[in-house]
């Protein structure tokens, strides 16, 4: 397979699981659920059912479902906390940063340096929580900022975004 195959694969699904509908031009935002799909089909992670499920927000009969429980067996998703996976929140570029970084199984790193400054121009608005993982993406490849130096990592990722962070992920893999 090639990137730009594979690259055409991701627009067709993103394309047919229709993510929410958005306020931003031709962009739609990306839900968390959309984006745990997406990444586990380019990744190759096969969906899992377990009969109990592991977030009580993502039913088994959530079309999601086995690719969101497939994630958190791999260890790449913990969820919001209480039990709940928030499958149809929006995704934040800070938290696509730590779900790639931790599908590419460099936790560890990212934790390593997670005391360090960034580049950007808006480091201070990247949480504490995120920080390592922001840095450790942007070291790898798979995540990158804006042409005018911020990464704005609270801000709602968009089906534009998890295109290019997915494109991004696929090179580095």
């Amino acid at each position: 397979r090639t990137v730009i195959g594979i690259l055409g694969a991701a627009a067709v699904i993103a394309a047919s699981m229709g993510s929410v509908a958005a306020a931003q031009g031709s962009s739609t935002w990306e839900t968390r659920a959309d984006f745990i799909y997406q990444l586990d089909r380019q990744i190759g992670l096969q969906p899992v059912n377990p009969a109990t499920p592991d977030f009580s927000d993502v039913s088994p009969q959530n079309p999601y479902y086995g690719y969101i429980e497939a994630a958190y067996q791999k260890g790449y998703i913990q969820g919001l906390g209480n039990g709940m996976f928030g499958p149809t929140d929006y995704l934040t570029r800070a938290q696509m940063a730590k779900i790639e970084v931790a599908a590419l199984g460099d936790t560890t790193e990212a934790q390593a340096v997670a005391r360090q400054r960034s580049t950007f121009t808006d480091d201070s608005a990247i949480p504490s929580w995120a920080r390592g993982y922001v840095l450790e993406a942007v070291h790898l490849g798979p995540v990158n900022g804006y042409p005018n130096g911020k990464f704005v990592p609270g801000a709602d990722s968009t089906t534009s975004d998890e295109a290019a962070f997915i494109r991004q992920f696929v090179a580095v893999v």
